[in-house]
């Protein structure tokens, strides 16, 4: 039993070639369903406690289970999280990396190097924060370190609201 993040950044539990998506969670009772329920009108479905350690009540599927859509779906989360960690990492070569480490037929499943690298892409335009319509904004931290850790924001005026001056640098490029 696995827990992933699904395209809404939700959860999706990934057990025995199966994936579930969170559709209700009441007391201390998780109720899952099938995500392919639409798709292959699937009843399956699962219910666990809310830690998600044990499962209470299953139904069947109607549809023979995929282990390689789990595995699809764990390569291309690692993608996008790598997307958004690290800002200068073109996405062709972030998919090169994510598929050295799988095997051909898992290689063959994650998709065209055009489609993925499309969703890369976009991943990291989601979280570009939107550009400010007057100076009175915060930066915020993630924008204000570099990787390593490293401050790039050497002088911020604050929010003054006709002369804000804010240089951005390290220390080893001054």
């Amino acid at each position: 039993m696995e827990i992933i993040e699904n395209n809404k950044g939700g959860q999706k539990l990934c057990l025995e070639g199966y994936m579930y998506t969170k559709k209700l969670s009441r007391g201390a009772t998780i109720r899952w369903q099938c995500s392919r329920k639409t798709f292959f009108n699937c009843l399956g479905a699962i219910s666990t406690n809310i830690e998600i350690t044990e499962i209470k009540c299953l139904k069947e599927h109607n549809y023979v289970s995929e282990p390689e859509e789990i595995a699809k779906a764990k390569v291309l989360n690692e993608m996008k999280k790598t997307a958004i960690l690290s800002s200068t990492a073109k996405p062709s070569q972030i998919y090169a990396d994510a598929l050295s480490g799988l095997d051909e037929e898992d290689r063959a499943n994650v998709g065209h190097k055009d489609h993925v690298t499309k969703t890369i892409r976009n991943q990291r335009r989601k979280n570009i924060p939107i550009e400010p319509s007057n100076t009175e904004f915060k930066i915020p931290k993630a924008w204000q370190m570099r990787e390593g850790n490293e401050n790039v924001i050497i002088y911020d005026s604050g929010a003054n609201p006709f002369n804000r001056i804010i240089v951005f640098s390290t220390f080893v490029q001054l």
